[in-house]
């Protein structure tokens, strides 16, 4: 799905109808059935009204990064000013001379500005909240047209709506080797989080859980960093002090939330009635508690106890933060203020197991808080979101690179399976096997049908049994209430089979007495054997807890996905945490929640379980390890995070986009030899929307889009202890490699070193994300090796973003350059439909006075949007919608399914599902989609209008829509299949349709390396446009020899309108090319040839063919062919693209092709070839003469251009023939003859006697005289 998000406010509403339960909502993990009666959280409605509060963003810097750019106010940013710390734990001292300094500085800007708000808006305004260390600006109530117009004040950076965001230990610090911290055999030094201050920021906490107790179940007595009695928030007031203690140090909430929150005449204070927050705050530093009752889903105590918990840093200090209200949601305005108390109070690390809907991090309210926060040496973890499976499901601020973001996996709990035996009856039972997370029993076995309740779906009444162990059916109501409802009547266990045709899981739930869960086979034998005899007994086993490496680091179903889904420019999530099963305190009391799970202690899943785990990490490193900065932090958990887990059906390997760099490893972290860091400004820096680049950031992953057979990154690593790094490449991706260079570097401790990584395809790669690590191993072996993960999505060859041709032809061919591959011996080709473009013009006033929120005031009058139906069927390849012309400021389009098959989205379902959306602030809206899902979809363009000027105003739209099937039956291509790297395929596109002229047509050409690789290359969209021409030409031949035939083709439109058509046409010739029939018999003069030809109405279409002979052209020459036409008064001319003729060697002999001569006997002749031809300019010409026939010539070479002979003697007179051809070295020309007649001298008379010799003499003269040379020709 495609889509492009517009305002602020829609693209937190798309998220929330994209996925209903958009981030960490709590998902119980013990005993319910989703067909019986499961829980659900449910979000309420709230009764702090947010519709039109707005945080409104200053142009100044805040406290956290103010880097000294004005004159005379010292910085107080860390990383511009080391010396503005706090000297007790390092983080910004907002109390220092140079911060009041900067605040008052803040306060007099924001005064100033409010007057010129105040101004533009010809009212007062009034702050709900004012904002100057995380964020520097201020909250107020504005309508939607006041915040744009607010918007252009001086002195405002951004308006934003404030937004709603939503929720998203046991086994837990174990499986993350949190204790080799707290004891101390990872770095030699112990720490279980001692000094540090976590702040957790969620529904508020339950102060008087033993998790937050000053003195913890190890004994450990905490001690206040603030000094004794010292507490932050409303713990700050005397009578609310009691709340809180050298454990838990501060409760802090809003105003606003506990107005919505806090039951009436409670204390006003932040308690958690909702359990989130008292879950999330345990996890990340509960106290060690010993012996703890297990309680299940339903807030009953089990039959099982845990002899220890607590959380990964269980000796921190807490401040805990109620930013959320009851279950009606978080605000990021609460939310920045929180940060803001946070930073002006000394809290080391923040959780944040909440989110909403995805938007730019680089403007969102929260993500600038965290990004402040970090600046301020803050470290944060957020929750990734329970949107999964699918890709693209992380949201806000959880897809900020600057924040800690953690997906949700599992640990390495377990519980034994259990089985049981039988005794009694009249018939034998083998023991059958099952599960459950309780204890055993030995007793009688009684079936709830005889007792009239065979699913046991209400509790039985007192004394019901004695002790028995009860069976009941699996069905209607949670698994775990069953076993609450025979203890409600006495019984002492219970067996919960499965029926036929139901569920069929068996699950290790935590009943409140001993049970065992068995399939419905089981069950089936069970019910047999009760039935019959008596003294039926049975005995359960007990399950028991063990720690199996096999259910460890396995992704849950739910947890969010990468790519992050704005940009996919950087890698989130960034880590795995175990969040499946998590048990950690509760709240007891739960007012707001329609379906309770009161107890002191619960089993929570979600990625908000996993979040707190990296932040209890983050505490026990930051103790350990307190110089590293928040970025280099965040460096050491992705660069150790073990790589070997499991996607959620435990046994594909995961990817980055599942886990992150992979799952946490604490004592990994604590040796790493190579830490990276980021600094403020190079996150500022790297806002795509300023021009920077996401992907050079420095951040502990390489992520790259489309790249040519390879991406490459710069990476600074900066060494924490002396060593020798070798690096390697280590792909999960055939046909990928990855490398650095240099591929081994020597460091001293702080030192640093730039390394070039590259990860390269080959053309066996098939995938579509490239994954691979860059693995830094040390010579020190007491040194972690780091391990970066490397993520290139790789084009196998790269085609023009966009192809117009232009026609007005028929038929026609045009070829394509700029097509590249990664090189190929089978470049595979294929070509769709040539589909006209519809165009479709509608008038739609603008919805720019509907009040309604997205997406209701879309759907919620057809008046204000155009639409139609689209089919999209197994045969569509591509469908084009945009909005080519209108005159309105905003329209907004969507293709969507369309459940009713009425061409138009009805409510608020049918807004839910789209093939894309494209609503920008703009008017010109595109959605292309490939490969759409079969079905059938509506089109729609919304007239937003402009809602700062309301009107009813009617707009025209051109809309231009184009559904391409895969029938190519018209249009083909030509190409190379056999390439190398980076060579141009060569890609001709052939059409032969019948086209009306102004009419745009759409194909598209698939694209591909090979046979099992036939698109990877991309789909390469194609426009064709056919020109408003009337007549088209074309000659059937781009090249050809003397003496073959060449036609010349002239189309004429159909006559479609109701008057005459009438074309004057002229063809220009070549000299030389004759006439050798003509269709339409024109008119000829010189080598124009002329036709006036009438097309009545409503006439088809007609073409002239003209019979060109090239026989007397023996050149070769470019023919150029002319043709004008005049239709109706509209002239137009074209010279068509010009013919290659290929001309022939003509040979002549003394300017002859047949020549007859007469010659005495030994008589001189002389031939020449000088008239002779060749086609082509710079053709060598090769000349052969050859004598046929006749008394033999003696010729000393028959390769001269002239030949000088002596004719021979002959006693008769004879007759000799030669030839002469001539040949350019390709052609060799018809032969040219020569025939000599040679003439035989007169016998001598004998001697005459002495009286008659003068006679004799002058007779001999005489006919010599007579003998001379004689010739004919013939030509």
């Amino acid at each position: 799905m495609k889509l492009i998000y517009r305002k602020s406010l829609i693209a937190a509403a798309l998220s929330i109808i994209l996925s209903p339960v958009s981030l960490a909502n709590m998902v119980d993990s013990r005993g319910l059935d989703a067909d019986s009666g499961q829980r659900s959280n449910k979000l309420q409605a709230s009764k702090r009204n947010t519709d039109n509060l707005y945080m409104v963003l200053l142009e100044d810097q805040p406290l956290a990064t103010y880097n000294g750019n004005i004159s005379n106010l010292q910085a107080t940013s860390l990383l511009s000013n080391e010396t503005n710390k706090r000297k007790d734990n390092g983080t910004l001292n907002v109390q220092s001379a140079a911060s009041q300094n900067y605040l008052r500085y803040l306060s007099q800007q924001l005064n100033s500005t409010l007057k010129r708000a105040q101004a533009s808006l010809s009212r007062e305004l009034t702050i709900d909240s004012q904002y100057q260390i995380a964020l520097n600006g201020f909250s107020t109530n504005l309508s939607e047209q006041e915040a744009a117009q607010l918007q252009n004040v001086t002195g405002v950076k951004l308006v934003q709506k404030v937004q709603r965001r939503h929720l998203t230990t046991d086994s837990g610090p174990k499986h993350i080797q949190a204790p080799s911290a707290w004891d101390g055999t990872a770095t030699g030094m112990a720490s279980k989080g001692e000094g540090v201050i976590v702040g957790i920021l969620d529904t508020g906490i339950s102060a008087f859980n033993p998790s937050f107790a000053d003195v913890g179940g190890d004994e450990y007595d905490h001690t206040n960093p603030l000094g004794e009695g010292i507490y932050l928030g409303q713990c700050a007031e005397s009578s609310l002090a009691h709340y809180c203690n050298d454990k838990l140090i501060g409760i802090w909430a809003h105003e606003g939330v506990m107005d919505d929150y806090i039951p009436e005449g409670d204390d006003r204070i932040g308690i958690d009635h909702n359990g989130h927050g008292s879950h999330t705050g345990s996890t990340t530093a509960g106290n060690v508690v010993k012996s703890v009752p297990i309680y299940n889903v339903m807030g009953d105590e089990a039959d099982f106890s845990f002899g220890q918990i607590s959380g990964v840093a269980p000796h921190a200090n807490i401040v805990s933060y109620q930013v959320c209200a009851a279950d009606a949601g978080c605000w990021s305005d609460v939310t920045a203020l929180a940060v803001e108390h946070a930073i002006e109070n000394g809290v080391q690390v923040l959780n944040y197991s909440v989110g909403g809907g995805a938007s730019n991090p680089w403007y969102d309210t929260d993500a600038q808080a965290f990004l402040s926060a970090r600046e301020a040496g803050i470290h944060v973890a957020t929750s990734a979101g329970n949107s999964g499976p699918e890709p693209e499901t992380i949201g806000s601020p959880g897809n900020a690179p600057w924040i800690t973001t953690v997906a949700a996996y599992t640990h390495d709990r377990s519980f034994t399976d259990k089985d049981i035996s039988f005794s009694g009856g009249d018939i034998s039972l083998s023991n059958l096997t099952g599960k459950g997370a309780t204890g055993g029993i030995t007793a009688n076995v009684v079936h709830a049908r005889d007792f009239g309740d065979a699913d046991c779906l209400d509790p039985f009444a007192e004394n019901t049994f004695s002790g028995e162990i009860v069976v009941c059916q699996r069905g209607d109501i949670a698994r775990v209430s069953k076993g609450t409802n025979v203890l409600a009547g006495g019984a002492g266990g219970m067996i919960l089979v499965n029926v036929d045709g139901g569920s069929e899981t068996v699950d290790a739930d935590f009943h409140v007495l001993p049970a065992i869960h068995v399939d419905a086979a089981q069950g089936n034998d069970l019910t047999s054997w009760l039935a019959a005899g008596s003294d039926h007994t049975a005995t359960i086993s007990s399950s028991n807890m063990e720690s199996n490496p096999d259910n460890a680091d396995v992704a849950a179903y739910f947890t969010s996905r990468g790519p992050e889904p704005i940009m996919n420019r950087w890698l989130t999530p960034h880590v795995a945490a175990p969040g499946v099963a998590i048990y950690a305190a509760n709240s007891e009391y739960q007012p707001w929640r329609e379906e309770k799970t009161e107890s002191p202690y619960t089993f929570m899943d979600g990625t908000s379980m996993s979040s707190p785990h990296v932040a209890g990490a983050m505490a026990l490193i930051t103790a350990l390890k307190p110089e590293w900065t928040p970025a280099q932090l965040q460096s050491a958990l992705m660069l150790s995070a073990e790589f070997n887990t499991r996607k959620d059906d435990g046994v594909t390997p995961s990817d980055f986009f599942d886990s992150g760099a992979g799952s946490l490893r604490i004592d990994r972290a604590l040796n790493t030899g190579l830490i990276m860091d980021v600094t403020y400004q190079e996150y500022v820096d790297a806002n795509p929307d300023a021009g920077g680049s996401p992907e050079s950031m420095n951040m502990p992953s390489a992520v790259q889009s489309d790249c040519m057979m390879s991406c490459s990154w710069t990476r600074t690593f900066i060494a924490t202890s002396a060593s020798t790094w070798t690096t390697s490449g280590d792909a999960s991706v055939e046909g990928m490699s990855v490398a650095s260079t240099p591929s081994s570097f020597t460091l001293a401790a702080g030192e640093s070193i730039e390394l070039e990584v590259t990860a390269t395809i080959s053309s066996g790669f098939s995938s579509e994300f490239g994954m691979g690590r860059l693995i830094l191993t040390p010579s020190d072996n007491s040194l972690t090796p780091s391990a970066m993960p490397v993520i290139g999505t790789f084009v196998a060859g790269n085609y023009p973003e966009n192809t117009s041709i232009e026609t007005n032809k028929n038929r026609e061919s045009a070829s394509i350059e700029g097509i590249t591959t990664v090189g190929s011996s089978d470049i595979q080709v294929a070509v769709f439909e040539l589909a006209e473009v519809e165009v479709i013009k509608a008038d739609v006033p603008r919805d720019d006075s509907d009040t309604a929120s997205w997406p209701t005031n879309v759907w919620n009058d057809s008046n204000y949007f155009y639409s139609q139906l689209i089919n999209v069927t197994p045969s569509t390849k591509r469908i084009v919608a945009r909005i080519k012309d209108t005159s309105s400021p905003d329209l907004d389009l969507y293709i969507g399914r369309d459940a009713n098959y009425n061409g138009k989205p009805d409510d608020y379902y049918e807004m839910a599902e789209f093939l894309c959306m494209s609503a920008t602030e703009t008017a010109f809206e595109n959605c292309e989609v490939n490969n759409p899902q079969p079905g059938t979809y509506y089109l729609a363009v919304h007239n937003f209008g402009d809602t700062n000027t309301p009107s009813e105003t009617v707009d025209t739209i051109t809309i231009e829509l184009a559904v391409i099937g895969k029938d190519n039956a018209t249009v083909s291509v030509d190409y190379k299949a056999q390439v190398g790297a980076n060579e141009d395929i060569e890609l001709v596109l052939n059409w032969d349709k019948t086209l009306q002229p102004d009419t745009l047509c759409m194909t598209a050409v698939e694209i591909g390396t090979g046979v099992d690789t036939p698109a990877n290359i991309g789909l390469m969209p194609i426009e064709l446009y056919r020109n408003a021409t009337f007549v088209s030409s074309s000659l059937d031949k781009s090249e050809l020899n003397t003496g073959e035939s060449l036609t010349l083709s002239v189309e004429l439109v159909a006559n479609t309108s109701d008057i005459d058509m009438i074309f004057d046409i002229q063809a220009t010739l070549p000299e030389g090319v004759v006439i050798e029939s003509d269709s339409h018999e024109g008119s000829l003069d010189g080598q124009v040839i002329s036709w006036q030809i009438t097309q009545a109405p409503q006439s088809d279409a007609q073409t002239i063919t003209l019979s060109l002979s090239t026989n007397d052209m023996v050149m070769s020459e470019e023919l150029i062919f002319e043709v004008s036409h005049t239709v109706n008064d509209n002239q137009q001319s074209e010279i068509l693209e010009p013919v290659h003729l290929e001309g022939i060697p003509v040979a002549l002999i003394n300017e002859e092709s047949e020549l007859t001569l007469s010659a005495d006997e030994q008589t001189s002749v002389t031939l020449t070839a000088a008239s002779s031809t060749v086609p082509n300019s710079d053709d060598v010409a090769i000349y052969t003469w050859t004598q046929v026939s006749g008394p033999e010539i003696s010729i000393e070479d028959m390769s001269q251009a002239e030949l000088n002979l002596v004719l021979p003697d002959v006693t008769n007179d004879d007759v000799a023939v030669l030839e002469l051809t001539i040949s350019n070295g390709e052609k060799t020309s018809v032969a040219a003859i020569v025939t000599i007649s040679i003439v035989a001298e007169i016998a001598p008379t004998p001697e005459p006697t002495p009286e008659s010799s003068g006679g004799a003499l002058s007779i001999s003269v005489l006919l010599l005289g007579l003998l001379g040379l004689r010739r004919q020709r013939k030509r």
